[in-house]
């Protein structure tokens, strides 16, 4: 609404003085009613404004302060809070100018100076936040507000003890304050103060501070205090206010190593169910405790079952929930399991030849053994028998398949029985099949055939799409892309997610003393030589901050399957290259990191494979490397002796044999850490452990002499086993963690210490004479 416009050039020239006088006292008088008005419009539109923008009405909040600063262009309150509905949406250099504007009108308004300094805050200019906030309290010094976020700010710049004196005093000012006593507790158990944290989480807590992040922080507290099932309770708080909170995900798993022997079934099992549902854990970490748990659970031990109790035992197994979603999320590694699916899969098989319908009421328990089939790309033992029956329930379900029109039309039963034996997207006339939408079939049917042959078969178009550079013309290189491409490695179902780190950051988690230079605190050129699968190359995309990558293998095959799970992670920030390690020249590009992880060990000559990559890393900056272990391998180098001896080659049925034996004989000998391992239960993992076409081991002394010859310089083990830093640090408590020398005399007495690879960081080192070596010099 417009201010209202009154002027004297309306009054009539011919009044008498008399008339005038009373027209003139009429005029006052409307005067002074208009801005009577005026000022009652202003007060109602800032009542109703500040009742909305209470309510997170922000946009008609914003319109309405509009209004009243039309009428007012300098009115305090509607500059204020107009300029926090900015910061509320991200705007935060306007927010500082409309609060600054309004501190000019209002100099001793304590809450606009705290409101300015939130903005500030969020620009990062945290020394003037911080001017704002001690303007605020020296004129409130017991400002809750203020008090609050000068504690929190305290807190981000890692000065807890400053944080916890402020947020006490915040406390004290205002006793009823959830997030206070919510972020107090989070400053004392960032001091290791931990019953303090407790009691100060759970005051909040009462308080109203029921979100998912406070029961998080609470689960956190009990994890550090030892007390695991409290933590596991608060855990499953967070996750029902907030299904993906990534915390209280990260949380259970972390319990889930902290549990008793004889920790209460129910509780495992609903901690492991969780756990198996949760989008940010690679289910492949749940693999052994579920699989013990359900063997307890089903008694399931190492005879095998009587046939008279084999179907009864089987529908226990897979009327169980939890059953289900192990074998759909995660790869078998339970031996009685597999040996029971093996028979009970064989029964399916005869009924379906012999034309006996499956109850509907079986559907699901099978459809979640096709999924693990597929997972396990069939490496379960299949007779001759089998293998014809197979043969001609796949001609019938062709013939089917030719004349469906609807799901309702096609054998289902039929097509669940042949998913477990073999993949979908292989049969004649899968286009049939493919043509049909997935949500027109049964729930139990549609999940098979996602897994089975619609992803596998985008997987077959996305090849076209891939990058290619030159032939790949070494020998070694072609034998493993035959390999990959028959088998691609490894077939993983998602990452175990966590928040973006700076490469700085993450490099510090080993090496605490690393600092990137500037050129590694910008934009980052990734390389992953030796993609596979992608789950190194997606975890950069995704974790590291500001990371371009570039990923390169040499299977097509596996950079579709790369390509797929790319596309499911939402990722703009990769580019796959089909394309030989030996044969690539970065595109003309220098990287500032490489990732090439259990590649080089594969090569003919691992040393050429790491000069090739290391002439394509800027000075300065890092790669990181897996390598096998002699020492770590030793048991599975004697089991590979087995299998030349033996005379099993790397087909797909020599290696199921050859898994057969290995259970006929027992986990005895050379095949105890074989059985123990999670690669022997796939048939690609199994493949690419056992029977690989060109493997290498190194010694700790080894990779000494690789990284001097490679102008690289160690910055440290990942150490993914928490007991082996521990037993460094034991052993060799004056030792660095970069001393080789202190590791290979560990090794040597601890031998499985890198059973899962040597898996390190390392720098390229600045030649003499590169300017910032000379640079460096001049500041030493």
């Amino acid at each position: 609404m417009g201010k209202a416009q009154l002027g004297v050039s309306t009054l009539g020239r011919r009044l008498s003085d008399h008339q005038r006088a009373v027209y003139l006292e009429e005029l006052v008088a409307l005067a002074f009613d208009t801005a009577q008005m005026t000022v009652d419009s202003i007060a109602d539109l800032m009542h109703q404004a500040t009742a909305r923008h209470s309510r997170g009405e922000l946009e008609d909040a914003l319109r309405m302060y509009a209004r009243v600063l039309a009428q007012d262009p300098e009115h305090p309150e509607a500059l204020h809070l107009t300029g926090v509905v900015a910061h509320q949406q991200g705007r935060n250099e306007e927010a500082v100018a409309l609060i600054a504007r309004a501190i000019t009108s209002r100099p001793r308004a304590p809450a606009y100076r705290n409101n300015l300094g939130m903005a500030l805050t969020a620009l990062g200019r945290t020394a003037q936040a911080e001017g704002a906030y001690q303007e605020a309290l020296a004129l409130v010094p017991n400002f809750a507000d203020a008090l609050l976020n000068l504690g929190n700010l305290r807190a981000a710049q890692g000065s807890f003890q400053d944080a916890v004196r402020l947020l006490e005093r915040a406390i004290a000012a205002d006793a009823d304050s959830p997030q206070a006593h919510y972020n107090l507790g989070c400053a004392r158990f960032a001091l290791d103060d931990l019953r303090g944290a407790l009691g100060a989480l759970q005051k909040a807590m009462v308080l109203g501070a029921d979100f998912a992040e406070a029961h998080y922080r609470t689960g956190s507290v009990h994890t550090a205090l030892g007390e695991p099932e409290q933590a596991i309770a608060c855990f499953h708080q967070a996750l029902a206010r907030e299904g993906d909170q990534l915390g209280a995900q990260h949380g259970l798993l972390e319990c889930l190593d902290m549990l008793p022997p004889d920790v209460a079934p129910p509780l495992l099992e609903a901690l492991i169910a969780a756990l198996l549902r949760a989008k940010a854990i690679n289910p492949r970490a749940l693999g052994h405790p579920a699989a013990r748990l359900l063997e307890r659970k089903h008694g399931l031990g190492g005879e095998d079952v009587a046939a008279s109790s084999l179907q009864a035992l089987c529908a226990s197994l897979l009327d169980d929930a939890l059953a289900r979603l192990y074998l759909r999320r995660t790869v078998n590694v339970s031996t009685p399991m597999e040996r029971l699916l093996t028979r009970c899969r064989r029964r399916w098989l005869a009924d379906a030849a012999n034309s006996v319908a499956m109850a509907q009421s079986y559907w699901d328990g099978v459809a979640a053994v096709a999924i693990q089939c597929f997972f396990n790309e069939f490496v379960w033992a299949v007779s001759r028998e089998e293998e014809r029956s197979i043969a001609d329930l796949e001609q019938r379900i062709v013939g089917a398949c030719r004349s469906v029109r609807s799901p309702e039309a096609a054998r289902l039963s039929d097509l669940l029985v042949y998913a477990c034996y073999r993949p979908l997207w292989r049969i004649a006339d899968a286009a049939q099949l493919r043509a049909l939408a997935v949500d027109a079939w049964p729930d139990a049917l549609a999940r098979v055939l996602r897994v089975s042959l619609h992803e596998p078969l985008w997987e077959q178009d996305a090849k076209a799409a891939i990058d290619s550079g030159v032939a790949i013309r070494d020998a070694v290189s072609r034998a493993g892309q035959m390999q990959y491409e028959e088998n691609p490695y490894p077939r993983w179902q998602a990452l175990t997610s966590a928040g973006a780190q700076s490469i700085e950051q993450r490099v510090q988690r080993w090496n605490s003393r690393y600092a990137a230079p500037p050129e590694l605190t910008g934009p980052l050129r990734v390389l992953v030589a030796g993609c596979g699968t992608g789950m190194d190359a997606i975890d950069m995309a995704l974790h590291l901050r500001d990371a371009q990558v570039t990923a390169i293998d040499l299977s097509s095959a596996s950079l579709a399957y790369a390509m797929r799970k790319a596309g499911e992670y939402g990722l703009e920030n990769i580019h796959f290259r089909q394309q030989d390690i030996l044969e690539f020249d970065g595109a003309g590009e220098s990287y500032h990191v490489i990732n090439c992880t259990g590649v080089l060990h594969h090569m003919q000559d691992p040393a050429v494979g790491l000069q090739r990559l290391v002439r394509m890393l800027m000075p300065d900056g890092l790669i990181r490397l897996a390598l096998y272990s002699r020492l770590a391998r030793g048991p599975l180098l004697e089991v590979r002796e087995v299998i030349r001896a033996r005379g099993f080659d790397s087909t797909e049925r020599d290696i199921r044999k050859f898994r057969q034996q290995v259970f006929d004989e027992g986990a005895g000998g050379a095949f105890v850490e074989l059985m123990g391992s999670t690669d022997f239960f796939s048939l690609s993992e199994c493949r690419d452990l056992l029977f690989h076409v060109q493997e290498t081991q190194f010694t700790v002394a080894g990779i000494d002499k690789l990284l001097e010859a490679a102008g690289l310089e160690f910055l440290g083990f990942e150490l993914t086993i928490d007991e082996v830093g521990k037993g460094f640090r034991r052993e060799h408590p004056h030792a660095a963690l970069t001393d080789l020398d202190a590791w290979a005399a560990y090794e040597q007495q601890h031998p499985k210490s890198f059973r899962a690879m040597y898996q390190f960081w390392c720098r390229k080192s600045v030649p003499i004479n590169h300017p910032r070596q000379h640079a460096q010099h001049l500041v030493e």
